[in-house]
């Protein structure tokens, strides 16, 4: 009765612009902007929606039925065709992921895992934190998240794993 969509796009942190740790962090944020879509896709259409940002990928998890399957594959494009990047909305998510980008550097395993990978890895993107510093994020501004949809964002470096009760050509038709 379930079915789950996962979209994986082969760029994640690692490919922050130097000094703008978090851009792609922030990016996977825009996707879904507007917490009454994802209150729509969990309350209304009981499903669960998870964007998870690594060093390597970005991947979009949707769960839900498999009568709403339509609708999800749905929210998903619009997610990603129609990325809300207007510079209101990427000044709220951005004051929004700075704000809990501050109050998670206090704990210290952060602290620890942030210094460990600094020593490590000096100035290899993987030296950076993948979810960004509070400082990077507000560097990052509209155009290097309008250049990172446009040069990530894309079919030829994305890899959508379809899972449950539909058919082929159902699943085919409907993406």
């Amino acid at each position: 009765p379930d079915i789950i969509l996962k979209l994986r796009i082969n760029s994640g942190a690692a490919f922050d612009l130097s000094g703008r740790s978090g851009q792609m962090a922030l990016l996977g944020d825009l996707l879904f902007p507007d917490p009454a879509t994802v209150d729509f896709f969990t309350d209304e259409m009981s499903g669960k929606l998870d964007v998870s940002v690594t060093y390597d990928s970005t991947t979009i998890t949707m769960v839900g039925k498999v009568a709403e399957f339509d609708q999800i594959v749905e929210v998903l494009r619009n997610a990603l065709l129609a990325t809300q990047l207007t510079p209101e909305v990427v000044t709220r998510v951005r004051d929004a992921r700075m704000k809990i980008m501050r109050d998670s550097s206090i704990v210290p395993s952060s602290v620890a895992d942030r210094a460990i990978a600094a020593r490590l890895f000096g100035d290899f993107p993987y030296g950076r934190p993948a979810a960004g510093s509070p400082e990077d994020i507000a560097r990052v501004d509209r155009a290097d998240l309008m250049l990172a949809r446009d040069r990530f964002l894309n079919s030829n470096n994305a890899t959508l794993a379809i899972i449950g009760g539909v058919t082929k050509a159902r699943a085919m038709r409907t993406v």
